[in-house]
């Protein structure tokens, strides 16, 4: 429905107003007109201001329609905030715009004409009913929109919360020769030069900030533009579909220069407010009713950023927070029949372990049964996503959801080449007659799996490279387009790492006492093989199940499938001695996984032992340190002459061997380079992030392959597969890989940390900003916070008592490329953080009581502007202006004054 009419105020002024609801024309109503049973009130149309105090940064304003209804006008209930639009014209220009406030209508039934009020807010109170970026939205998926974040400058944010909210608003264009606009004063900057930008366009944010993790903590877009004024100390104000942004200084400065506004949405053009001193006398007046009261005062102001640190680089393949199963629950997969010892005591518990379960009351021989989930991660792409079938016969395609045919995966796994996402358990059932108990539960461990296709068990006959390691590339991807915050820290003195740990092994491919489903009974060649500490007469059966509630039988196709690590598993590969020969630890990093890492356009690489990448650089040591690892600019596949240079972009994931370590089949912590001295509260591979890095951007992360680790007269190297060849020949001898059946990762995180510049915290405190104050008795405002914080260097969170973190909440200074620590206050002439700048201001303006005023003024042309200063004679003081409220009819304004 389509409603409008016109009047004409006490000033002579035509005011047109217009309702239209859903946008629908079809049904139009003239107020006033013969049968359209709508009418104006006496007094039909108020403006009013909103405002609580000055600590407020959106100045939002209501508007209330006063009118005589016969009838009851369903349209003008609204369950949504943008369903009826709302217009107040005067003469041709737009004086408010805006909606009908949902939820809050009512119409009497006592007379054949009855008194109706239609409550309206403006855009930027209707901001409340919307979430950032649509969040929330029908038919808006949340990930999708969470994939999109980027760095986004204050004015792009700002422009795709105004810009549209206000386009849709203007009912008639034709009539009203209103354009969007948003205004600024330029009372902030970068820096004290003169800029053809705002400050608006010279500082970003992550969106990921305002978006958080759930949908239902996404910020609604009135507190995104609210935080980004209150981050700056500026206030917006909406004047028809003009939106003003300014300091309270500058409308507090005793100077009498105009207004110079920069027109944000039209090519910094100038626009100019004339500025006056207008007495308060009973030629400006429009009545005597005047209210005069005295402001509270805070002698004290306390403000908390709130930062939003980052704690993790990527999200762990491991995290249950983003982990699911494309099968409803696990299933057995395979039982280890193990008999402990090379005699013939074990060897009779084993033949009939295999042929006849509980037998003998010989307690040593046992059944470990495993069971396994084929998991995912919403986070993560792993490689295959389809797999063959033993035979080759068929195609399936795990993670298709439809909950059959479990265990082809980790048979895959196991006989060939790829990586999966598995939970696996172990239940140990002893095989002793006098123990017939069994498990009610098992416990359930993720861990990674990646699939090597050795060629045999143990040391010897594998001294031919194990091929094709690069056409397993990539085995596992996690690509996070959304762009967080900024990675380098603020200062030089302070650097950021990121922090790998985890649990790595290289599962060994198990010697079998006798084939899979064949009785000892009648194997000739039954014999014990190596165990973890001893021999052992040791078997596999593997089991299929069509669903995870099937029963599951003998999967007599299957005779290598996957065998989980444990801490019964056998080690192979002794270290005895380094690559001198010598019986010294000087290894501190054996190679297994290659990986490669883009940050927005750089990638880390690490440097080989004795590569330097320019003349003064530090060598590589080989040995993961810390000065090994250095971010370069990224090229693509196209940018590189050939696979090497461009996979040569990485670096590798290892651990720390030490003397007499037995390398296969042992479970390592991820190499630890962290020591007392970098006062890091962590343990693992630390990679260094420095402020000349400048890294920020979107991260995507690799596992591209597993390194070829050879082993030669007690000592190991490893080198990536693209470089193996150029290992020395007197290294030559065992590749390792060739008696792995997989690599096994556990706990695996990509963590975030400062050193905090060398300065040692004790406590984790709060970032606290603070007025001085000598007085006795204090009157402190303890309730101000910003939720975006600006950046710290290790000497500043030091004096504050605090310690550095990586912020999602910190702006980025777009023209520095760095972390934003302060800006330029053109009305104080400071420089400073936001945060001091805000008490500062805020306390010079509050520390003491003011007189505020609030007085009806004749809205004659230039009598009402907030840009304009008021004198009352008789007091001798001079006032500015805190907000507007206007009767209409009366063409009469209402001044919330404060003092000077």
């Amino acid at each position: 429905m389509y409603i409008h009419g016109q009047f004409i105020n006490r000033k002579g002024k035509v005011i047109t107003i217009e309702i239209l609801s859903k946008g629908d024309r079809t049904e139009e109503k003239v107020i006033g007109s013969e049968g359209s049973g709508i009418y104006f009130q006496d007094d039909p149309i108020e403006i009013t201001n909103e405002m609580n105090d000055t600590f407020d940064h959106l100045l939002r304003h209501s508007c209330t329609i006063r009118l005589l209804c016969k009838d009851f006008i369903s349209d003008f209930y609204n369950t949504s905030c943008r369903s009826t639009i709302v217009n107040v014209r005067q003469d041709d220009t737009i004086i408010f715009a805006g909606y009908i406030e949902p939820l809050v209508f009512s119409q009497g039934y006592n007379f054949e004409y009855d008194e109706v009020e239609i409550n309206c807010i403006d855009i930027l109170s209707s901001l409340q009913y919307s979430q950032y970026m649509g969040a929330g939205m029908p038919g808006v998926n949340y990930e999708d929109i969470r994939s999109q974040a980027k760095q986004r400058t204050f004015m792009q944010i700002l422009e795709s919360i105004l810009c549209a909210a206000t386009t849709e608003v203007i009912i008639n264009k034709d009539k009203a020769i209103n354009t969007f606009r948003v205004c600024y004063d330029d009372s902030k900057s970068i820096d004290k030069k003169e800029t053809e930008t705002s400050i608006f366009h010279d500082i970003s944010i992550s969106d990921l900030l305002f978006l958080e993790e759930e949908e239902e903590d996404v910020w609604t877009q009135d507190k995104v533009v609210e935080e980004i004024m209150r981050y700056l100390d500026l206030h917006i104000v909406q004047n028809g579909v003009t939106y003003y942004i300014y300091a309270w200084e500058t409308l507090r400065n005793l100077n009498n220069d105009n207004i110079k506004w920069k027109d944000l949405t039209h090519n910094q053009s100038v626009i100019i407010s004339p500025r006056s001193t207008i007495d308060i006398t009973l030629d400006t007046v429009a009545d005597d009713d005047t209210q005069i009261n005295i402001d509270e005062a805070f002698n004290k102001l306390v403000l908390k950023s709130d930062t939003k640190s980052m704690k993790n680089l990527i999200r762990s393949p491991l995290d249950k927070d983003d982990l699911f199963s494309p099968f409803t629950g696990k299933q057995f997969y395979l039982r280890e029949i193990v008999s402990p010892g090379g005699t013939k005591t074990p060897k009779q518990a084993f033949i009939e372990a295999c042929t006849g379960g509980r037998t003998t009351d010989w307690g040593k021989a046992y059944f470990a049964d495993w069971y396994i989930r084929v998991m995912n991660n919403s986070k993560w792409k792993f490689r295959p996503q389809s797999v063959m079938g033993v035979n080759a016969s068929e195609s399936y395609f795990p993670y298709a959801g439809d909950n059959r045919h479990q265990y082809v995966l980790p048979d895959f796994i196991g006989r060939s080449r790829g990586t999966a996402l598995l939970e696996v358990g172990c239940a140990i059932t002893t095989l002793s007659t006098k123990d017939n108990s069994v498990k009610s539960k098992v416990d359930m461990e993720e861990c990674l799996v990646i699939g090597i296709h050795g060629v045999q068990a143990g040391l010897g006959g594998s001294n031919s490279p194990n091929k094709g390691l690069m056409s397993m590339i990539p085995c596992a991807t996690y690509e996070d387009t959304a762009e967080a915050g900024i990675y380098s820290p603020a200062d030089n003195d302070t650097t950021n790492y990121m922090v790998i740990s985890g649990k790595i092994a290289y599962n060994p491919i198990r010697e079998l006492s006798c084939p899979p489903y064949v009785s000892p009974v009648y194997y000739k060649d039954l014999h014990a093989v190596k165990g973890r500490n001893d021999n052992e007469y040791y078997t596999q059966e593997f089991y299929k199940a069509e669903t995870p509630s099937s029963k599951p039988i003998l999967n007599l196709d299957v005779k290598n499938g996957f065998v989980p690590y444990s801490d019964k598993t056998p080690q192979y590969f002794k270290l005895q001695r380094n690559i001198n020969l010598q019986d010294k630890d000087d290894i501190s990093k054996l190679s297994v996984l290659m990986c490669m890492l883009v940050i927005g356009d750089k990638c880390l690489v690490e440097k080989k032992k004795g590569e330097k990448f320019f003349d003064g650089d530090t060598p590589g040591t080989g040995n993961g340190t810390i000065t090994d690892y250095v971010w370069r600019k990224y090229k693509t596949p196209g940018e590189c002459v050939d696979d090497k240079e461009y996979y040569s972009q990485s670096f590798s994931i290892g651990f720390d061997p030490k003397i007499d370590d037995l390398l296969v089949g042992t479970e390592y912590d991820i190499q630890n380079n962290i020591n007392i001295q970098m006062n890091l509260d962590a343990e693992g591979m630390a990679i260094p992030m420095r402020k000349t890095d400048k890294l920020k951007g979107a991260v995507k992360f690799t596992i591209l392959c597993p390194a070829q680790p050879i082993y030669t007269l007690g000592t190991v190297v490893s080198a990536p597969p693209w470089e193996a060849q150029e290992i020395e020949p007197s290294m030559w001898g065992d590749y390792l890989l060739n008696a792995v059946e997989s690599i096994v990762i556990k706990d695996f995180e990509i963590k975030l940390y400062s050193d905090n510049g060398h300065y040692e915290q004790r406590d984790e405190n709060d970032i606290i900003y603070t007025s001085d104050t000598d007085e006795s008795y204090v009157n402190a405002k303890d309730d101000l916070e910003f939720k975006i914080t600006s950046a710290l260097t290790a000497e500043e969170s030091y004096a504050l008592g605090v310690k550095t973190s990586l912020s999602l909440s910190t702006p980025f200074d777009v023209k520095k490329e760095e972390q934003l620590l302060e800006v330029y206050d053109r009305n104080t002439g400071e420089m400073a953080k936001p945060e001091q700048h805000y008490v500062a201001n805020h306390y010079a303006d509050c520390h003491v009581p003011r007189v505020t005023m609030m007085q009806n003024i004749e809205n004659d042309g230039e009598n009402v502007s907030i840009v304009n200063r008021y004198r009352h004679p008789a007091m001798n003081k001079v006032f500015w202006v805190t907000g507007i409220s206007q009767n209409i009819m009366e063409g009469t304004a209402s001044m919330s004054l404060r003092e000077i």
